[in-house]
Protein backbone atom coordinates (compact mmCIF):
# COMPACT_ATOMS: atom_id res chain seq x y z
CA UNK A 1 0.00 0.00 0.00
CA UNK A 2 3.25 2.42 0.99
CA UNK A 3 4.60 1.52 -2.18
CA UNK A 4 1.54 2.37 -4.14
CA UNK A 5 1.05 6.03 -2.76
CA UNK A 6 4.35 6.89 -3.48
CA UNK A 7 4.52 5.55 -7.01
CA UNK A 8 0.85 7.67 -6.92
CA UNK A 9 2.92 10.19 -5.84
CA UNK A 10 5.79 10.18 -8.28
CA UNK A 11 2.87 9.95 -11.18
CA UNK A 12 1.38 13.31 -10.27
CA UNK A 13 4.59 15.08 -9.65
CA UNK A 14 5.85 13.92 -13.24
CA UNK A 15 2.56 14.58 -14.79
CA UNK A 16 2.18 18.56 -13.05
CA UNK A 17 5.79 19.05 -14.41
CA UNK A 18 4.53 17.80 -17.97
CA UNK A 19 1.75 20.22 -17.78
CA UNK A 20 3.35 23.41 -16.38
CA UNK A 21 6.73 23.01 -18.23
CA UNK A 22 5.59 24.72 -21.03
CA UNK A 23 5.36 27.81 -18.58
CA UNK A 24 7.95 27.85 -16.43
CA UNK A 25 11.05 27.76 -18.27
CA UNK A 26 14.08 30.22 -18.37
CA UNK A 27 12.91 31.50 -21.93
CA UNK A 28 9.75 32.97 -20.38
CA UNK A 29 11.46 33.80 -16.92
CA UNK A 30 11.06 37.78 -15.88
CA UNK A 31 12.66 39.32 -12.76
CA UNK A 32 10.32 40.40 -9.97
CA UNK A 33 9.28 40.42 -6.16
CA UNK A 34 8.46 37.27 -3.88
CA UNK A 35 6.99 36.43 -0.96
CA UNK A 36 6.97 33.12 0.82
CA UNK A 37 6.81 30.98 3.97
CA UNK A 38 8.84 27.74 5.28
CA UNK A 39 7.97 25.56 8.54
CA UNK A 40 9.65 22.49 9.69
CA UNK A 41 11.95 21.03 12.15
CA UNK A 42 14.51 23.29 14.45
CA UNK A 43 17.18 23.31 16.52
CA UNK A 44 18.87 25.69 19.08
CA UNK A 45 21.68 25.80 21.08
CA UNK A 46 24.35 28.51 23.16
CA UNK A 47 27.21 25.94 23.70
CA UNK A 48 28.18 25.13 27.20
CA UNK A 49 27.07 28.43 28.55
CA UNK A 50 23.50 27.99 29.76
CA UNK A 51 24.87 24.02 31.51
CA UNK A 52 27.75 26.07 33.15
CA UNK A 53 25.48 28.78 34.18
CA UNK A 54 22.84 26.73 35.75
CA UNK A 55 25.37 23.97 37.29
CA UNK A 56 27.24 27.09 39.08
CA UNK A 57 24.31 29.38 39.90
CA UNK A 58 22.12 26.48 41.28
CA UNK A 59 23.68 22.99 41.70
CA UNK A 60 22.98 21.59 38.47
CA UNK A 61 20.90 21.26 34.97
CA UNK A 62 19.25 19.25 32.50
CA UNK A 63 17.79 20.49 29.29
CA UNK A 64 14.19 20.64 29.23
CA UNK A 65 13.61 21.06 25.63
CA UNK A 66 16.23 21.60 22.43
CA UNK A 67 14.01 21.01 18.95
CA UNK A 68 10.71 21.56 18.02
CA UNK A 69 9.18 24.02 15.44
CA UNK A 70 10.87 26.38 13.72
CA UNK A 71 10.00 28.74 10.68
CA UNK A 72 10.55 31.66 8.51
CA UNK A 73 8.91 34.44 6.71
CA UNK A 74 10.52 36.04 4.03
CA UNK A 75 10.48 38.41 0.49
CA UNK A 76 12.74 38.89 -1.74
CA UNK A 77 13.16 40.20 -5.52
CA UNK A 78 14.76 37.88 -7.96
CA UNK A 79 17.01 40.02 -10.97
CA UNK A 80 17.55 37.34 -13.08
CA UNK A 81 17.07 33.00 -13.21
CA UNK A 82 20.69 32.84 -11.24
CA UNK A 83 20.33 35.80 -8.55
CA UNK A 84 17.82 37.58 -5.74
CA UNK A 85 18.25 39.49 -2.89
CA UNK A 86 15.61 37.73 0.25
CA UNK A 87 15.05 39.24 3.82
CA UNK A 88 13.11 37.18 5.73
CA UNK A 89 12.02 36.38 9.71
CA UNK A 90 13.11 33.46 11.33
CA UNK A 91 11.22 32.10 14.83
CA UNK A 92 13.99 29.71 16.75
CA UNK A 93 12.25 27.37 19.27
CA UNK A 94 13.43 28.03 23.06
CA UNK A 95 15.26 25.76 25.31
CA UNK A 96 14.81 25.43 29.18
CA UNK A 97 17.19 24.18 31.78
CA UNK A 98 16.33 23.14 34.86
CA UNK A 99 18.02 23.64 38.16
CA UNK A 100 18.35 21.51 41.16
CA UNK A 101 16.66 24.14 43.36
CA UNK A 102 13.70 24.46 40.29
CA UNK A 103 14.97 27.52 38.64
CA UNK A 104 14.25 27.79 35.46
CA UNK A 105 16.61 29.26 32.69
CA UNK A 106 14.82 29.98 29.24
CA UNK A 107 17.15 30.58 26.34
CA UNK A 108 15.84 31.47 22.61
CA UNK A 109 16.12 34.02 19.45
CA UNK A 110 14.79 35.27 16.47
CA UNK A 111 16.24 36.79 13.63
CA UNK A 112 16.00 39.43 11.09
CA UNK A 113 18.21 38.69 7.83
CA UNK A 114 19.26 39.51 4.05
CA UNK A 115 20.50 37.02 2.25
CA UNK A 116 22.03 36.89 -1.37
CA UNK A 117 20.89 33.82 -3.29
CA UNK A 118 23.06 32.01 -6.07
CA UNK A 119 20.65 29.62 -7.96
CA UNK A 120 21.01 26.74 -10.70
CA UNK A 121 18.49 26.19 -12.77
CA UNK A 122 18.59 22.49 -13.72
CA UNK A 123 17.43 22.95 -17.01
CA UNK A 124 20.87 24.09 -17.96
CA UNK A 125 21.94 20.76 -17.20
CA UNK A 126 18.88 18.95 -19.23
CA UNK A 127 15.72 19.75 -20.54
CA UNK A 128 14.11 17.25 -18.02
CA UNK A 129 14.52 19.23 -15.30
CA UNK A 130 13.02 22.22 -16.28
CA UNK A 131 11.56 23.84 -13.09
CA UNK A 132 14.01 22.12 -10.72
CA UNK A 133 16.84 23.89 -9.45
CA UNK A 134 18.99 23.90 -6.58
CA UNK A 135 20.59 26.97 -4.50
CA UNK A 136 22.45 28.20 -1.62
CA UNK A 137 21.85 31.63 0.51
CA UNK A 138 24.29 33.60 2.39
CA UNK A 139 24.29 36.87 4.81
CA UNK A 140 23.60 37.81 7.85
CA UNK A 141 20.99 38.36 10.56
CA UNK A 142 19.87 40.48 13.02
CA UNK A 143 19.78 38.29 16.25
CA UNK A 144 17.84 39.45 19.28
CA UNK A 145 18.40 36.69 21.88
CA UNK A 146 16.37 36.30 25.17
CA UNK A 147 17.08 34.86 28.13
CA UNK A 148 15.78 34.67 31.65
CA UNK A 149 14.88 32.78 34.94
CA UNK A 150 11.71 31.43 36.38
CA UNK A 151 9.40 34.45 37.50
CA UNK A 152 11.75 37.39 36.19
CA UNK A 153 11.51 39.52 32.90
CA UNK A 154 13.92 38.41 29.97
CA UNK A 155 16.76 40.07 29.14
CA UNK A 156 17.53 40.98 25.54
CA UNK A 157 20.45 41.41 24.14
CA UNK A 158 21.01 41.72 19.82
CA UNK A 159 23.95 41.16 17.65
CA UNK A 160 24.60 40.13 14.23
CA UNK A 161 25.44 36.53 13.23
CA UNK A 162 26.19 34.89 9.71
CA UNK A 163 23.32 33.32 8.21
CA UNK A 164 23.17 30.75 5.24
CA UNK A 165 20.74 28.21 3.63
CA UNK A 166 21.44 25.10 1.20
CA UNK A 167 17.69 23.72 -0.45
CA UNK A 168 16.45 22.27 -3.66
CA UNK A 169 13.41 23.42 -5.40
CA UNK A 170 10.46 23.31 -7.42
CA UNK A 171 8.57 26.26 -9.93
CA UNK A 172 4.76 24.84 -10.85
CA UNK A 173 4.44 27.84 -12.43
CA UNK A 174 6.02 31.57 -13.11
CA UNK A 175 4.35 31.95 -9.88
CA UNK A 176 4.39 29.15 -7.70
CA UNK A 177 7.32 27.02 -6.39
CA UNK A 178 7.75 24.65 -3.45
CA UNK A 179 11.23 23.99 -1.70
CA UNK A 180 13.12 21.71 0.78
CA UNK A 181 15.96 23.49 2.21
CA UNK A 182 18.44 23.36 5.44
CA UNK A 183 19.11 27.17 6.98
CA UNK A 184 20.39 28.77 10.01
CA UNK A 185 22.67 31.11 12.07
CA UNK A 186 26.05 30.44 13.88
CA UNK A 187 28.36 32.24 15.92
CA UNK A 188 32.40 31.33 16.37
CA UNK A 189 32.65 33.35 19.36
CA UNK A 190 30.92 33.47 22.63
CA UNK A 191 28.84 36.37 23.64
CA UNK A 192 28.35 37.68 27.04
CA UNK A 193 24.78 37.62 28.73
CA UNK A 194 23.54 39.64 30.98
CA UNK A 195 20.21 37.84 33.01
CA UNK A 196 17.32 39.68 33.97
CA UNK A 197 18.86 43.03 34.36
CA UNK A 198 21.95 41.48 36.89
CA UNK A 199 25.52 43.13 36.30
CA UNK A 200 26.67 40.03 38.37
CA UNK A 201 24.56 37.53 36.99
CA UNK A 202 26.04 36.59 33.38
CA UNK A 203 26.70 33.73 30.97
CA UNK A 204 28.63 33.56 27.77
CA UNK A 205 27.43 31.90 24.98
CA UNK A 206 27.86 30.76 21.14
CA UNK A 207 24.50 31.13 20.05
CA UNK A 208 23.17 28.95 16.35
CA UNK A 209 20.18 27.33 14.73
CA UNK A 210 19.17 25.67 12.07
CA UNK A 211 15.91 24.51 10.45
CA UNK A 212 14.99 21.99 8.57
CA UNK A 213 12.27 23.17 6.07
CA UNK A 214 9.54 23.10 3.41
CA UNK A 215 8.54 26.16 1.69
CA UNK A 216 5.83 27.64 -0.66
CA UNK A 217 6.92 30.79 -2.75
CA UNK A 218 4.56 32.98 -4.52
CA UNK A 219 6.14 35.75 -7.28
CA UNK A 220 4.40 38.58 -7.99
Amino acid sequence: MLHNKILIGVVILMAGQSVFAAKNSLADYKSGFYLGAQAGYASTGYGSGPEDYMSQEHGGTKNISKSDFGGRLFVGYSFIPYFSLESGWTYYPRNKYLGYDYCTLTTGFNTIDLMAKAILPLERLSPQFVGWNVYGKLGAAITVMKDGATNKKDDKKVIVLPAYGLGVGYNFTDHIGVDLSWFGVYSSKNVKVRLDGDTSNTMYIKPHGNIVALGLTYKF
